[in-house]
């Protein structure tokens, strides 16, 4: 506090030095390990034909990740296990 009663800005400016320290320390580890972009989730409609295909094509009960391995060499592409659950959920009572 001044002696006039104003705020001091000393806490502003210590949180701007620790904020601008953080961000070089991001910056650096960024540049020795860059991170990996996701897969975009495929439309669900996209999604859900798949998963149903390949529970049609298996005729037996599958596991969540087989479900997905077999999408995935179906689509030639990445999809997420989200993806694959949100189907199974959405369509749990559907025959």
């Amino acid at each position: 506090m001044n002696p006039n009663g104003a705020p001091s800005n000393h806490a502003g400016r210590a949180w701007l030095r620790d904020a601008a320290a953080h961000h070089s320390r991001l910056v650096a580890r960024a540049r020795v390990t860059p991170a990996c972009a996701r897969p975009v989730p495929l439309a669900q409609g996209r999604s859900l034909k798949t998963v149903t295909g390949v529970l049609k094509a298996a005729n037996t009960p599958m596991q969540v990740r087989e479900i997905r391995v077999a999408a995935q060499e179906l689509l030639g592409e990445k999809l997420l296990r989200p993806s694959v659950t949100s189907c199974l959920v959405a369509n749990a009572g559907t025959r």
